[in-house]
């Protein structure tokens, strides 16, 4: 019997450089405009970002409000960033309705950055459940709105090096 756990994995290449796509993972600003917004609901994250610190993110839908925590497991940056909700800040039990691990490898290339989000989840039912949900399409959809935008900033920045004057040595007597 395998102890695999099952995953959903997919490649996603990017022009711009590991440190604009990793300040998209960790930056809660910048999260809040691509995770999770594909049906353009009320999400709002934050991040503690270090080893057994919280990512959350909370749906604020009419009255209501929904958290949902993980817990950064490791973190390398512009490398790899790994968190879960199978586990709680104490280190006890997450929610078991939720307990996903997913982790962000990036791979610096000659194009600018290959990032290989990893989705875990604790049994195939879950996973199917999610793969045959709208959550899918949401996550690709998010991770596409991450492509963009990281690459509209790294072009913002380029566009930025390129107009800067190159600095001359002054002339010696």
């Amino acid at each position: 019997m395998s102890t695999q756990k099952p995953h959903a994995i997919s490649t996603h290449l990017i022009k711009a450089s590991p440190e604009i796509v990793w300040k998209f993972l960790t930056d809660a600003a910048l999260l809040n405009i691509w995770w999770l917004n594909a049906e353009k609901l009320a999400y709002k994250c934050s991040t503690d970002l270090k080893v057994f610190g919280i990512f959350r993110t909370i749906l604020e839908h009419k009255q209501n409000k929904t958290a949902y925590d993980y817990l950064y497991l490791e973190i390398i940056p512009n490398r790899r960033l790994t968190f879960t909700s199978a586990l709680m800040p104490d280190l006890s039990p997450g929610n078991p309705a939720l307990a996903e691990t997913i982790s962000f490898d990036l791979f610096e290339i000659e194009q600018g950055t290959r990032l290989v989000p990893d989705l875990k989840a604790k049994n195939f039912s879950e996973l199917e459940t999610i793969a045959s949900t709208s959550a899918h399409r949401a996550w690709i959809y998010n991770l596409t709105t991450l492509q963009k935008l990281a690459e509209q900033m790294q072009a913002e920045i380029n566009q930025l090096k390129n107009q800067m004057p190159v600095p001359t040595r002054p002339a010696q007597p």
